[in-house]
């Protein structure tokens, strides 16, 4: 027999219902949950409410719970870096935002760290891979074959030499200002030294960037659009493909 949970909340808080179940699909469509009810279980956990769900409640909205429940609360101004050290957080306190805004950040804050290991991984194995074939790869085959990815590095590197005071902390290689998708492209291009030396075939390398480049793209424009599961997702594919680079 199905619960009604959105009764029982009703009852357990003397809610208006109406209201209630508006609060519920504003929490649905945020976190993109599965349903009403799993909103309705979310809703119980956080206001911790004294009615059992543990037959109810699914895995993605419990993890999601977990996750907000250890993150630093909205504006605060500590956090924990990847070594368990607490150091000052920046986040604007901007009361009128609403509270999905600080969520959002506080993901993509552990996100962001995710993303520039697996794109300068990338780049660093399709260096030592390619290198491997050919001594001056990028001159000899990208100049050549990939005419396009070649221009995008070069404007890159003279549109960032007009701004000395940014990113000069180390001399970059011409692959260094290429994006993800154009690693993508390279990968494809020569992918008999990829395949199945790296990846075990062309179709598992592009499957799994499809995710991983459509939130990396909404993230880099700063899209609010962008959900806690988009990032989840995300996270999965570039461990799946992390797998893979267990050597340079």
């Amino acid at each position: 027999m199905n619960r009604d949970l959105v009764r029982e909340i009703v009852k357990k808080t003397g809610v208006k219902e109406k209201g209630l179940r508006v609060t519920l699909s504003r929490i649905k469509k945020r976190h993109d949950l599965k349903g009403i009810e799993q909103a309705a279980c979310y809703y119980i956990k956080n206001k911790r409410l004294d009615i059992n769900i543990s037959s109810v409640i699914d895995d993605v909205t419990r993890k999601l719970f977990q996750e907000l429940i250890t993150a630093p609360p909205r504006g605060s101004r500590f956090a924990k870096d990847t070594r368990g050290k607490v150091h000052k957080s920046k986040l604007p306190k901007l009361k009128w935002m609403e509270t999905h805004y600080y969520t959002l950040a506080d993901r993509l804050n552990d996100f962001y760290g995710y993303l520039f290991l697996f794109e300068n991984a990338l780049r660093l194995k399709i260096n030592s891979v390619m290198e491997s074939k050919y001594s001056n790869w990028w001159e000899i085959k990208i100049k050549m074959e990939l005419p396009d990815v070649y221009k995008y590095a070069k404007d890159e590197q003279a549109r960032q030499a007009k701004l000395p005071m940014v990113g000069q902390a180390q001399a970059l290689q011409p692959y260094d200002y290429v994006t993800l998708g154009h690693l993508e492209q390279i990968i494809t291009k020569y992918n008999t030294l990829f395949i199945p030396s790296v990846f075990p075939n062309l179709h598992f390398f592009t499957g799994h960037m499809v995710i991983v480049k459509r939130v990396r793209n909404a993230i880099a424009h700063m899209a609010p659009s962008t959900t806690l599961l988009d990032i989840r997702n995300a996270k999965n594919e570039i461990d799946i493909l992390l797998q893979h680079f267990s050597t340079l």
